[in-house]
């Protein structure tokens, strides 16, 4: 049987499973051991939805037709990266974890700490920057005609809001799964960011599944005719090393 195919059927059995049972399963993918706990009232499931819902609002609103929803659809991506920020600074370097993180599995994991400062700035610098695009946008009175199908010069609206959801997720994803890494066995929350951040792998891996299926029926624009043929041999490439790295994170 095909490794996706697996992939998709061990998903499938996942969502089939009570929820005792899926988080008992997240514990011991995570190198945890025994049964997991949950946060009073599913506490990390709802912040899973909550990342999930206003990822979706913020990907609709950025590619909308009128020109002050689009505005908003940058202010919320800036709230985003405020967000992390906020996470970070407020929360993070208080729990003492970059400077007594769980035991390094391997070499790389010394850097994870460095990895999150590096992010921790950039989201508050990336907030900065779309704050002041967002509030320039407000300026703007023109519409954008966008229809659902792709062009042959752009893509068209379900391609935009699938793409911008699952860049928005999977880059929420990386500050979230390297903290993650990094808590010590037997903290009270270290399985709830595990099941938020494996909750948003599973429904990244989905939404590419449905990109690529999307792509079937509406053909993707083809690449500017002023590139040469090294930049675009470099762009097909780029191109195809995103989606294996997609498709190869939730499988391995």
């Amino acid at each position: 049987m095909p490794v996706i195919t697996r992939s998709i059927l061990l998903i499938a059995g996942l969502f089939c499973m009570n929820a005792a049972a899926a988080s008992d399963a997240i514990n011991l993918a995570a190198g945890g051991s025994g049964t997991s706990t949950r946060l009073d009232g599913d506490l990390e499931s709802w912040v899973a939805i909550g990342i999930v819902l206003s990822s979706l609002l913020t990907a609709w609103c950025m590619n909308a037709a009128a020109p002050k929803v689009r505005s908003l659809g940058t202010l919320l991506g800036a709230a985003g990266c405020f967000a992390v920020a906020l996470w970070f600074f407020g929360f993070v370097l208080g729990t003492g974890f970059l400077e007594n993180p769980k035991p390094n599995q391997t070499p790389l994991d010394s850097a994870k700490p460095a990895l999150l400062w590096m992010q921790g700035g950039v989201a508050l610098f990336a907030g900065l920057f779309l704050l002041r695009v967002g509030l320039k946008q407000f300026a703007e009175q023109q519409p954008l005609d966008l229809p659902r199908q792709n062009e042959s010069h752009r893509y068209g609206g379900v391609s935009r809001l699938l793409h911008w959801t699952t860049a928005i997720l999977f880059i929420a994803l990386i500050p979230m799964g390297i903290f993650a890494s990094i808590i010590p066995e037997g903290t009270a929350y270290r399985n709830a960011y595990y099941v938020v951040h494996k909750t948003i792998g599973v429904l990244v891996f989905m939404l590419l599944i449905a990109r690529l299926v999307w792509h079937t029926r509406s053909k993707r624009p083809s690449l500017d005719t002023g590139l040469t043929t090294f930049e675009r041999k470099a762009a097909h490439t780029a191109h195809l090393t995103l989606y294996g790295f997609l498709i190869a994170l939730p499988i391995t």
